[in-house]
């Protein structure tokens, strides 16, 4: 997935998983290919990705 290429799509899960809960988890995967998850309470999607 490209973040420039799939923006509206991303935004779209995230804007769901905000609808229907307080809080939500980011995930994205180091360059090493070992996952990253990370609590966060409050996300801010700006048109600028």
């Amino acid at each position: 997935m490209n973040i420039k290429d799939d923006w509206k799509k991303v935004k779209s899960v995230l804007e769901q998983g905000q609808a229907s809960t307080v809080y939500c988890s980011i995930a994205t995967v180091n360059p090493d290919g070992t996952p990253h998850i990370t609590p966060v309470g409050t996300v801010f999607l700006r048109d600028d990705q």
